[in-house]
């Protein structure tokens, strides 16, 4: 499995991002704390010296060990646009980013307030190119969870490779369940336990919501994990998804720009 994979994180390291660089002896990249950013950072480079600059959202010093060491090896990944050395690096890239982006979703989920919206808004496009949303989320309900879980569906954006788990306030006030799942998983050639597991693992999180441990947000603690792994495919998931989920959203963006 891969070693950046989210679900295998390990949460209890919190160490600053300047005892991460101290550690392994990185002496030209720098870290900015930007309290105005929220869902992106970037890297600066100095064409003089060589040096990076690594611009986050502040709260990202509060992030795990591992997800400071995949920002950390994402600013000093080499910038190829072209050739065969883009091609060797761009899968490395895309699972990093894929990381950061999932954490700082959870972070969005557990520190922004719910905002007011009509649920009826939502019950949309549930119905994908192979898979409807609403059966495999009927089924892995009943197979997993005694049908005691309840959250409206919806497809992601198109070629999004982050599903996720959020909750929203209705009209009149009342809590609701609202699971995205990323747009890549519309491809026609995603197979089945691909799209019910991405479902029970956001499922689940709702049956094992995430908690504060000494100050930290806690997405997928021990019993989480250990929940996760019940599913009946779940290796085949994650293998699954390590070799094909980002050449399905590469694929499916080309197949868009043609089309524009």
């Amino acid at each position: 499995m891969d070693k950046y994979n989210q679900t295998s994180l390990q949460l209890f390291g919190n160490s600053s991002f300047d005892d991460l660089l101290s550690t392994k002896g990185i002496r030209k990249l720098s870290i900015r704390l930007n309290p105005r950013m929220m869902k992106s950072w970037n890297v600066k480079i100095s064409n003089l010296t060589g040096s990076r600059i690594l611009n986050v959202p502040a709260f990202m010093e509060k992030a795990p060990d591992e997800i400071k060491k995949a920002l950390i090896e994402w600013a000093l990944l080499p910038l190829c646009k072209f050739g065969k050395k883009k091609k060797k690096i761009q899968p490395l890239r895309s699972r990093l980013e894929n990381i950061i982006h999932q954490y700082i979703s959870s972070q969005l989920f557990v520190t922004q307030k719910t905002s007011t919206i009509n649920p009826q808004s939502l019950q949309f496009k549930t119905k994908g190119n192979r898979y409807d949303l609403t059966k495999v989320f009927n089924k892995i309900n009943s197979q997993y969870f005694e049908n005691t879980i309840k959250a409206i569906v919806r497809w992601g954006s198109y070629a999004s490779t982050t599903s996720y788990q959020t909750t929203k306030t209705d009209n009149n006030g009342s809590k609701f369940h609202l699971i995205t799942i990323a747009g890549v998983y519309n491809h026609p050639d995603v197979p089945g336990f691909a799209i019910e597991a991405v479902m029970y693992h956001e499922m689940l999180h709702i049956k094992i919501p995430p908690y504060k441990k000494n100050g930290r947000n806690v997405i997928h603690g021990p019993e989480y994990k250990m929940a996760e792994r019940k599913f009946q495919f779940y290796n085949e998931w994650h293998q699954w998804e390590k070799l094909y989920l980002f050449n399905l959203a590469k694929q499916m963006r080309s197949k868009h720009k043609r089309k524009f």
